[in-house]
């Protein structure tokens, strides 16, 4: 699952979905000198491995594919999912098609007055529909995918009058405060690291709360990916 660290989907110390600082899989992490040799050990070919110099810890992570196209799509679904409910009463509609119609006009329009031109072109019912419920590239690239988590947190912080409510909205508010400490350039302040760190820990914890809740209740929402 890590390539610096033995985060695990079998070994329950370390099982992956501890997202705290203090988790037991972040005592496992590996310098390069370590990693490298049991990447040789393994008869790892790459020819990255040749390279003098070559260090594992400066192979980043990638936010695009990590979040925009990864765990955007997912929350993105399930918060809708959730917040297109008649019963939730944001959107008007009888119909779940009725209401999909009335998010994606109040999405187009929220874009627009922002001047966001980088967005999903439209809301459909599939996104919302079926198991574990994802958005794919075809719908909406990653640009696209960081302006519909913005409009779902606002629509979201509408609706926190329950414990539910609350995290799933605090979830939302936590990655666009991410893309906010990420937006200052690929090197970041100290300040900005601070805050990057708070709000990734914070977003993954609330993250892993409502996937066991959906877990418990077997709604197939929110799943977790190791991304």
């Amino acid at each position: 699952i890590c390539h610096l660290c033995r985060a695990s989907a079998r070994i329950g110390r370390l099982w992956y979905t501890g997202f705290g600082r203090a988790a037991r899989h972040r005592q496992t992490l590996v310098d390069s000198r370590r990693w490298l040799r049991c990447e040789r050990a393994a008869g790892n070919t790459s020819p990255l491995l040749g390279l003098v110099g070559f260090d594992i810890w400066r192979v980043y992570f990638d936010p695009l594919h990590a979040l925009d196209l990864g765990l955007y799509q997912v929350i993105a679904c399930s918060a809708l999912a959730e917040l297109l409910k008649a019963s939730v009463g944001l959107f008007a509609g009888a119909l779940l098609l009725h209401r999909v119609k009335a998010a994606n006009r109040s999405y187009q329009r929220w874009c627009k007055e922002r001047g966001i031109r980088n967005r999903c072109r439209r809301i459909t019912v599939a996104f919302v529909k079926g198991k574990h419920p994802r958005i794919t590239q075809r719908d909406a690239k990653g640009a696209a995918m960081r302006s519909l988590v913005r409009w779902l947190e606002e629509v979201a912080r509408r609706r926190v009058d329950s414990t539910h409510g609350r995290i799933r909205h605090l979830l939302l508010q936590s990655w666009c405060r991410a893309e906010d400490a990420m937006s200052g350039g690929r090197w970041l302040a100290p300040e900005a690291q601070a805050l990057l760190a708070d709000t990734v820990e914070l977003a993954l914890s609330c993250h892993n709360w409502l996937a066991e809740e959906s877990v418990r209740l077997g709604t197939s929402l929110w799943k977790v990916l190791p991304k």
